[in-house]
């Protein structure tokens, strides 16, 4: 699927992804946190739980600044910019307190900080590399969460019982996929085609069939969701690829 790509894979850290050529590798700055967090909570010694919820402070501080510079509307290169200015004092402290936590003998090497500390400064280049530039998020959840659908789907499919039952959820899945890409709530969306696909010659009405589609005026008008697709998610998965 990646072969003919090239730009920036927006991923977490597994290696196989070290397999495609040509791009430039991003990090999910939340697949580090949840390192932390999992450290914050479970280490092995009191004193490596108080040092993690440091760490996690401070890259709480990070998501605030990027809430807050995603909620302005800024243009990639502007967005890069604002991002290094409000950022880069924060991420200094960040490694800083990374790498002494890395020398410091208190912590058990085995442990799950020491493991999160080397995740970060492991592949710390990567996972800033959002700060050159402004197409790339700090998270690749976007994807994750249109990947979880995938997963749930696929073990959904488990009872279709049959051939044609597969056919039928396949239908089913393309409607609802298809709904929520043109922004429709998909709960409306189905009623709107069940209260429309009365009678058995419906389909046989070109101009009805037609004003049945999701991205038509009168589906728009009647299903659309009052949370549409944002315009930076819209511009990463059309300019980048997260995965």
């Amino acid at each position: 699927v990646l072969a003919s790509f090239t730009g920036v894979l927006i991923t977490d850290a597994y290696q196989g992804y070290n397999l495609v050529d040509g791009v430039q590798h991003a990090f999910c700055f939340i697949h580090a946190r949840r390192k932390i967090y999992d450290a914050a909570q479970n280490g092995s010694s009191r004193y490596a739980r108080k040092l993690a919820w440091r760490v996690l402070t401070l890259i709480d501080e990070l998501f605030a600044i990027e809430r807050k510079l995603q909620a302005a509307g800024y243009d990639p290169e502007t967005l890069a910019k604002k991002r290094m200015e409000q950022m880069s004092g924060i991420l200094t402290v960040l490694k800083d307190t990374l790498i002494r936590m890395q020398k410091d003998k208190r912590i058990s090497s085995n442990g799950k900080l020491a493991k999160a500390v080397n995740y970060m400064l492991g592949h710390y280049d990567e996972l800033t590399y959002f700060l050159k530039d402004g197409n790339v998020p700090m998270h690749n959840q976007v994807s994750e969460q249109a990947a979880r659908r995938v997963a749930l789907y696929r073990n959904n499919s488990l009872f279709c019982g049959s051939p044609a039952g597969a056919d039928a959820f396949a239908g089913i899945l393309t409607v609802v996929e298809t709904a929520r890409a043109n922004n429709l709530d998909v709960y409306k969306y189905l009623v709107f085609l069940f209260e429309n696909m009365r009678g058995n010659d419906f389909w046989k009405d070109e101009e009805r069939m037609l004003s049945l589609l999701p991205w038509s005026e009168k589906a728009q008008a009647e299903c659309a969701s009052k949370n549409p697709v944002k315009e930076q998610k819209i511009r990463l998965l059309g300019g980048q690829v997260a995965v």
